[in-house]
């Protein structure tokens, strides 16, 4: 479990300490722009967290909570992942921000499991 916290904080340090620089350096976007981009990934995370707390209440009500817990730590990772490994490709510091949202919603979707799990 807690291996699984450090992997998954991996995305959130890298949001909150570098995503600025990286948009600076990479795509020269103005300091304005790069304040919006930097916030709109804490925003998707925020859906994330509560969209997951629903559906995790939810399945574990309708499956059990072994399956009510394991689908949203486990299934929903995949797409963060996808998204997290596209950003080095995309060409746009908008397209890196939106995958980047994508990653932050999905990360966050499994957190309420893990939470119940520990």
């Amino acid at each position: 479990y807690s291996l699984g916290q450090v992997f998954n904080n991996g995305g959130w340090v890298f949001l909150v300490s570098l995503l600025q620089r990286y948009l600076d350096e990479q795509f020269h976007v103005p300091v304005d722009d790069r304040g919006l981009m930097a916030t709109l990934p804490l925003y998707g995370g925020a859906v994330g967290m509560l969209a997951g707390g629903w559906y995790t209440d939810r399945l574990a009500r309708a499956r059990g909570r072994r399956w009510g817990r394991a689908v949203p730590m486990g299934l929903f990772k995949l797409p963060c992942v996808v998204a997290l490994a596209a950003c080095p490709f995309l060409p746009t510091a908008w397209a890196v921000t939106v995958a980047l949202v994508v990653m932050a919603a999905f990360t966050d979707f499994g957190i309420p499991a893990s939470w119940a799990f520990a």
